[in-house]
C-alpha cells in the first residue's frame, strides 16, 4: 500500500493498489470487492473509467468479467515504476 501514503486514501487508490498488487492476476468486480471493501457501484464506475482510459483489460468468462492492468499502457508502466520506487524507497528508509 504505498500510493495512500503519498496520495491519501481514497477509494479509487484502494482499487487501483488492489489492481497493482495483483498485476498479474484477473480479479473480478467481487474480488476487488472482497480486497478493497468498496461499494462495488463504486468500483464498477472506477473500473469503466480505467477501461476507457486504456488502463486495464478485460476478459469474459462464462458470466464473470476479469480485469487486469494493461502492463502495456504507458501509463501503466509509469504506475509500476512509480510503485516500485516507493517501496524501494520505504526499504532504504527502514534501513538508515
Amino acid at each position: 500500500m504505498a500510493f495512500n501514503n503519498i496520495f491519501g486514501d481514497n477509494e479509487e487508490i484502494r482499487i487501483l493498489e488492489c489492481l497493482i498488487e495483483n498485476k498479474n492476476e484477473s480479479l473480478s468486480i467481487n474480488e476487488i470487492k472482497e480486497i478493497t471493501d468498496i461499494k462495488i457501484n463504486i468500483i464498477r464506475k472506477y473500473i469503466n473509467f480505467l477501461l476507457k482510459e486504456e488502463l486495464l483489460n478485460d476478459k469474459s468468462v462464462n458470466v464473470d468479467i476479469f480485469y487486469t492492468l494493461n502492463q502495456e499502457n504507458l501509463i501503466v508502466k509509469i504506475i509500476l515504476l512509480l510503485d516500485t520506487i516507493i517501496i524501494i524507497k520505504k526499504l532504504c528508509d527502514n534501513v538508515v
